[in-house]
């Protein structure tokens, strides 16, 4: 039920055997899906609908929902005036600073410019997850 959270659930049976977790910072991290675009939005489709209809949600996941929503009206708006079309910029404001975060964190110059991706896979994954949530709502969602 827990959907990308296999690594949580590993973590925990290793504590409750007894062993302790441990942070080296020096190491490099890459995790590799080995997915497609389309791949990752019908997965965090299908995320949103499970969540939804199972009742697993929380307020963060409903605030999440909500400021990723907001795109259809900002859009929608902008027919009716061009100038909506800013708060596009200010909408991914907040993904963008977490990308400087990430950029200010990164120490290997190969890779400290893929922090800047960041607004376009968050964008990727709560978007669909968006979607997925509300129609789950409205259709169940069934393995």
């Amino acid at each position: 039920k827990d959907a990308y959270s296999e690594d949580v659930r590993l973590a925990k049976r290793i504590l409750n055997l007894g062993y302790k977790l441990v942070h080296n910072p020096e190491c490099n991290w890459y995790h590799n899906l080995g997915e497609d675009t389309a791949n990752v939005i019908h997965k965090n489709f299908n995320i949103g609908r499970m969540h939804s209809s199972e009742r697993t949600f929380n307020i963060t996941n409903l605030i999440k929902v909500i400021y990723f929503s907001l795109i259809f009206l900002i859009i929608l708006a902008s027919f009716f005036n061009y100038l909506f079309l800013l708060l596009l910029l200010v909408h991914a404001f907040p993904m963008f600073v977490n990308g400087l975060i990430i950029f200010s964190k990164v120490r290997t110059n190969k890779l400290r410019f893929n922090a800047f991706y960041s607004p376009l896979v968050t964008y990727l994954i709560n978007f669909p997850y968006a979607i997925g949530f509300y129609l789950g709502l409205i259709v169940p969602y069934k393995k």
